[in-house]
């Protein structure tokens, strides 16, 4: 296993924070997701992927790696499965959503008077507050389940309602247009089973669910590629 300052100067674009972090979810946490990925595919496997994804974030946002973790929120204290997933799922929404067409995104540091959306963003001149959520790997969810606990479009619409404010507070401060709700699908086995078409049936089902809001869009992506190669998404309604 390589030192933690040698992995530090191989993987340059990891903040220097996450370092003690990993260092301290080894010793508590050894069943932390991060601690189990690393022991099943690998060191350099697991941080070259991380080191890419920062990499790619400071190229899209202008932002550097360190400044960026801080800005969404990074606790060197919580030791949480949740809390560094959930900052990698918002990092993970900023590469899918410049190829799709959005400038100038943006983390919101937490505001200590209220609570904002994760990002901001601008598509065709329009600004947009956005929120993301991660649907965990852990959760059994599926697209009209019979359980309203484990039906996707139900827990979905559920924490629509949960987010409206923050969106609001976002749009009202900074000046936005349009929310955006982005649903990062980790959990299984909809993340593997479901396909392209019918998350689209999946998204507008969810969007009525929501009570087809004004001036918002829903964006759920896997993270998976699609048979074209392109992450998997799916975007309602269309941005036009």
């Amino acid at each position: 296993m390589n030192s933690d300052s040698q992995l530090q100067k191989k993987y340059s674009a990891i903040p220097s924070t996450l370092w003690p972090y990993y260092g301290d979810l080894r010793i508590k946490r050894p069943d932390h997701p991060i601690v189990k990925a690393i022991q099943s595919q690998g060191e350099d496997k697991t941080w070259q992927g991380i080191n890419s994804l920062f990499e790619i974030t400071s190229q899209n946002t202008g932002l550097p790696s360190e400044r960026l973790l801080q800005d969404l929120g990074f606790d060197r204290s919580n030791l949480d499965d949740n809390h560094l997933q959930s900052i990698f799922a918002v990092i993970r929404t900023v590469n899918l959503l410049v190829p799709i067409g959005f400038t100038n995104l943006r983390p919101l540091p937490p505001n200590k008077s209220r609570r904002e959306s994760d990002l901001l963003g601008e598509f065709n001149q329009t600004m947009f507050a956005i929120e993301v959520f991660r649907s965990n790997e852990v959760a059994y969810r599926f697209p009209n389940h019979n359980s309203p606990t484990q039906n996707l479009q139900n827990y979905v619409a559920t924490r629509y309602k949960e987010k409206r404010s923050q969106l609001d507070a976002s749009m009202n401060a900074h000046k936005c247009s349009k929310a955006l709700l982005v649903v990062v699908m980790d959990s299984q086995p909809a993340r593997a089973l479901v396909s392209g078409d019918e998350w689209r049936v999946v998204a507008e089902k969810t969007f009525e669910m929501m009570g087809k809001p004004d001036n918002t869009h829903l964006l759920v992506f896997t993270g998976m590629a699609d048979i074209n190669g392109q992450d998997e998404h799916i975007l309602y309604p269309p941005l036009g």
